[in-house]
């Protein structure tokens, strides 16, 4: 079949359905716009989180295939169907690459700071990365490792990654502590327990 006539994304459907494989040129070309703009925007408003737009953008026009490929000829039709498998799938990127598990691996985060303010010799709180060595009496030495890919195997309790997450947001052990309303010794037993998580990998 001949698409010198066939401008619409439903004609180029029919065409491609009925076996006119370059059909799905004319299909991605009428989309471009849409997931370029798309693209745009999704990246402008997740810029803080390190989402580019060249990747949403390879999302999109993936996606695009794949609705071209799954599309079935019933009462939906074809573009407001691809548009939301490409939402769907440019969201669903965005949500994996801003989840704390990617945060982590991408950005690592430090708990390299003292407990508290009127203790500034309790080092509890030094970085995950860094580990005792056996004859500094407790002096924290740093590790071979310099971001969190060997934590991410570590299963944490709902407490654990809250904090985690506080120290990926910012806060301050007392500012934590304060938010959670938790005592000191709480705080205290779970970044040894994140330590202790960490440290068993090295094993």
């Amino acid at each position: 079949m001949s698409l010198k006539f066939s401008t619409s994304n439903e004609s180029a459907i029919r065409a491609y359905i009925a076996g006119d494989k370059e059909a799905i040129n004319l299909i991605l070309a009428n989309f471009q716009y849409f997931i370029r703009s798309r693209a745009g925007l999704l990246a402008s408003l997740h810029d803080k989180s390190g989402i580019d737009y060249f990747d949403l953008e390879l999302i999109g026009q993936s996606a695009l295939i794949t609705a071209v490929r799954t599309y079935r000829a019933d009462a939906t039709p074809f573009a407001p169907f691809a548009t939301v498998v490409i939402n769907n799938a440019m969201s669903n990127y965005i949500k994996q690459q801003t989840s704390l598990t990617n945060s982590l691996s991408r950005y690592g985060i430090s708990l390299d700071t003292t407990l508290y303010d009127d203790n500034d010799n309790f080092m509890i709180s030094d970085s995950i990365a860094k580990v005792v060595a056996d004859n500094d009496l407790g002096i924290y030495s740093p590790a071979k490792i310099g971001f969190f890919e060997d934590l991410l195997p570590v299963s944490l309790t709902p407490l654990e990654i809250v904090i985690v997450k506080g120290k990926l947001a910012g806060y301050t052990y007392q500012e934590l502590q304060k938010m959670l309303k938790l005592p000191k010794r709480k705080i205290d037993a779970t970044i040894v327990s994140i330590k202790e998580k960490w440290r068993a990998l090295l094993l």
